[in-house]
């Protein structure tokens, strides 16, 4: 028992911890993409409209990460604790989990 709830607390640090690299990439990436000054300014107007639609179609299909973490367990098989293996109420999206695009660029 004490192993799986090690189990569950290990996958949630990993998730995070892929989270925040994934957000940190995708910062450097706008940031590059957005400030290169090797192209002119429409090819940087363009590239930054590409991104605000990339991110409209990532924010209508993504999930939260709490969602996300909870598919991850129970494809694994593992059960938090005071965690009733039936529960799936937790897959509901929100729009809380990324942060406003002003933050990447």
């Amino acid at each position: 028992k004490k192993v799986e709830e090690m189990q569950g607390q290990v996958f949630a640090i990993m998730w995070h911890m892929s989270e925040l690299d994934i957000r940190s990439t995708l910062a450097n990436v706008c940031k590059k993409v957005i400030h290169d000054q090797g192209v002119d300014n429409l090819t940087r107007l363009n590239r930054l409209n590409a991104l605000k639609i990339l991110g409209e179609v990532y924010m209508k299909s993504g999930g939260s990460a709490e969602a996300g973490l909870k598919d991850l367990k129970e494809r694994l098989g593992i059960v938090t604790p005071n965690q009733n293996p039936s529960d799936t109420t937790s897959n509901t999206k929100s729009e809380d989990t990324i942060p406003p695009s002003s933050t990447f660029v």
